[in-house]
């Protein structure tokens, strides 16, 4: 009985891994740029000095910045800096830069 509750449990768990987050907005890159900025292999985030919150995404063919304080439900690509088409982007920030890196070069 004891086994069996607890693996109710873990189950009920992890079906709510998502705790205390909630989908809000999305950017269908596919459909936006015609599939031109190529898969999103990691995502990081950025707030400004002002306040003002950034998705930084690495896409197969460059490094996505998205707004996603203006409109939480329709992010927005902001900017976009082209680079080594790679299946692997790699971003972190510290203070107020953003630090990219690739396995392509």
């Amino acid at each position: 009985l004891y086994s069996k509750v607890l693996l109710a449990l873990l189950i009920a768990c992890g079906a709510n891994a998502q705790l205390n987050m909630s989908f809000v907005g999305q950017l269908d890159y596919d459909s936006e740029f015609n599939g031109a900025r190529g898969d999103c292999s990691d995502i990081w985030g950025y707030v400004s000095p002002s306040g003002h919150e950034y998705a930084v995404v690495g896409n197969q063919n460059g490094t996505s910045i998205v707004d996603i304080t203006t409109d939480p439900t329709n992010p927005t690509e902001v900017f976009f800096s082209p680079g080594a088409t790679t299946i692997w982007r790699d971003m972190k920030v510290y203070g107020t830069t953003a630090y990219i890196t690739n396995e392509g070069g």
